[in-house]
């Protein structure tokens, strides 16, 4: 009976990844596990039973592969090997997940509030573990039953989706703690207590973190092209010709109907190496003709002959990203490269055969970091998703987009397909960054804009309330919508505008623009306090990058930084330069941006996330 119980707990776990609509089952269907690890002494057998029972359901997904032609098996060949693939690697991570209750038993001393916590720290251990090679795979992380119930996942932006295994984990645990003092007749309201809150305020904090964030501007389109070709007749020999023609049908029918800045295709859907396709001239006529930057999946070489699953960004002016594709880092297993190739090909030689290509794909090490006029863009191709440092390492080389294309056809409409999506949530969860900004709690703290009054004194609005007889509702949207250099200048909240009004003689126009450069400097020098001191000062987005005049008059008041300027290079707009003197101490840099970069990635995650 403990067996089956066991076994049963990890099918009803793993149930939370195939069905996301049950991942609140995820928060205590594990208690059984941790009762009986608690309560008896075989806890890596234990352990086993209840692995079995995950992994076995979780990777179910394995016979949607069935049959396995592309790879030149017969039906019965094709099913002996996905029935070995599937005992294999829920085997393989059966093993290494059942060392988790061994780790436990070795760590705790007795049962405490102390329980729970290296319960969970012992789970996480492994899941750790399996990010380290190619036998464990992180597919199966808890933390993916929970991509669909957002607000249970936000902490992942504090401490990773490790942290929400952790949390998850813990949780089951305290719970688990309750079955085993009502053995010893001990209170047990407390554990409740702490299993309950632990819940709640994690989803609080989701929910809050979600709430605040509010996207501004108007968003860059992403088009996310789907052909919907399968994986076997995208292989055929003379499939090269349609999926082209298909996949440029269909971008143009995007731009007709959404006119999108950024198209993504999806892996290896040019499955050669287009560098040196006849296709190549036309996705470069595509790119231009649409004015797009257009991230195609193929496949490329090296000097050296190696092969590599690529991605290869065209660009609306006609260049191709030749110099610095990205190759995927992460490969799969017997699908692009074979391990340990002497065991498999003298042992088990049908799954040595399921490889696509005769020699294995070349893994990447780069992250091909690309500056767009959109931001730098990041990528991933499938696989690469599950493991959260490859995104990590394009984030810290700059990347403020990650484009992700992958190719799941293999799996038709499997739960595998949302599992991968969902590592794909995580990822973006896990990378967002808090950064301290001249906004606040709302755009109104800081500095002026064209509508918005910046920072004032909090009695204002008590006193405009008293004296006009209005609604802090009414004050709120005229320190929004009617301040600003609009409201200090009566003419524009367009800067274009205010500098012509001004040179036309208009007080009000060159008051409100003076106001302005004073309120910059006077941010720059809080800053430069706040840091203790400064490399450069960079003057970015619309404004910034397109006015000689802002730019000129607000670095006059920096001279006690040691700023020079050279009048020559700031009457130039909208280019990458430095401004200043060899003599000046401080660098000032124009570098131009995209302020809707945001909202594009976000737009992104969401199509990607399927909402």
């Amino acid at each position: 009976m403990r067996f089956l119980i066991l076994f049963l707990s990890g099918i009803l776990t793993a149930m939370t990844l195939v069905i996301p609509e049950i991942s609140l089952i995820a928060w205590i269907s594990v208690v059984p596990f941790i009762y009986i690890v608690c309560t008896s002494k075989k806890s890596y057998l234990n352990g086993l039973i209840w692995s079995l029972g995950y992994y076995g359901v979780l990777y179910y997904w394995f016979v949607y592969l069935y049959p396995l032609d592309f790879a030149g098996l017969d039906d019965f060949q094709s099913l002996i090997v996905i029935i070995v693939a599937w005992v294999g690697m829920a085997g393989m991570q059966s093993l290494e997940h059942a060392f988790a209750p061994l780790i436990f038993k070795i760590l705790n001393k007795k049962f405490n509030y102390l329980t729970p916590v290296i319960f969970a720290s012992a789970w996480v251990i492994i899941e750790w573990f399996q990010t380290l090679f190619w036998t464990g795979v992180p597919w199966g992380r808890l933390a993916v039953s929970q991509y669909r119930m957002l607000p249970a996942l936000q902490s992942a932006s504090l401490f990773g989706s490790l942290f929400v295994s952790f949390l998850i984990i813990l949780v089951n645990g305290f719970f688990a703690m309750i079955l085993l003092k009502i053995l010893t007749r001990e209170k047990t309201q407390i554990y409740a207590f702490i299993a309950v809150g632990i819940f709640c305020v994690n989803f609080i904090f989701g929910l809050v973190a979600l709430n605040i964030h509010k996207d501004t501007g108007d968003p860059v389109r992403v088009a996310l092209i789907q052909g919907n070709i399968a994986s076997g007749d995208k292989w055929a020999d003379d499939s090269l010709g349609y999926s082209v023609n298909k996949y440029i049908t269909l971008t143009e029918q995007a731009y007709i109907e959404h006119r999108p800045s950024i198209v993504l295709w999806p892996e290896t859907v040019i499955p050669t190496v287009i560098l040196r396709s006849s296709s190549l001239n036309k996705i470069v006529d595509l790119a231009q003709s649409i004015d797009a930057i257009i991230i195609v999946g193929t496949y490329n070489e090296d000097e050296n002959d190696n092969l590599y699953n690529s991605l290869i960004t065209f660009f609306p002016d006609g260049t191709v990203g030749r110099e610095a594709p990205y190759y995927k880092r992460h490969l799969v297993p017997f699908g692009e490269y074979l391990p340990m190739p002497d065991f498999f090909k003298t042992f088990i030689p049908a799954l040595a055969e399921l490889n696509v290509f005769d020699n294995d794909i070349a893994p990447g090490v780069e992250t091909a970091v690309t500056d767009t006029i959109w931001g730098k863009i990041g990528y991933l191709i499938c696989f690469d998703s599950i493991y959260e440092t490859l995104t990590v390492d394009s984030v810290r080389e700059g990347a403020e987009l990650m484009a992700l294309s992958t190719n799941d056809s293999w799996y038709k409409d499997s739960a595998a397909v949302y599992q991968h999506n969902g590592h794909s949530v995580l990822r973006a969860v896990e990378n967002g960054r808090s950064v301290d900004s001249s906004m606040g709690f709302t755009p109104l703290e800081g500095l002026g804009m064209g509508t918005r009054s910046g920072d004032i004194d909090p009695a204002v609005i008590s006193f405009i309330m008293e004296k006009e007889g209005v609604t802090a509702k009414d004050v709120e949207g005229v320190l929004n919508k009617k301040s600003g250099v609009l409201g200090l200048s009566g003419v524009s909240s367009d800067f274009r505008d205010l500098e012509a009004a001004k040179n036309s003689g208009n007080e009000r126009a060159a008051v409100a623009l003076e106001v302005f450069f004073y309120k910059v400097a006077k941010s720059i020098g809080e800053y430069a306090a706040a840091l203790n001191g400064a490399d450069a000062v960079v003057f970015t987005a619309g404004i910034g990058e397109n006015s000689p005049l802002v730019r000129r008059e607000v670095c006059k008041y920096l001279t006690f930084l040691g700023v020079e300027i050279d009048e020559g290079k700031n009457s130039v707009k909208g280019a990458e330069l430095e401004l200043t003197t060899p003599e000046s101490k401080m660098k000032v840099l124009v570098v131009p941006t995209n302020e809707e970069l945001v909202i594009a990635r976000d737009t992104l995650e969401m199509v990607r996330g399927g909402k």
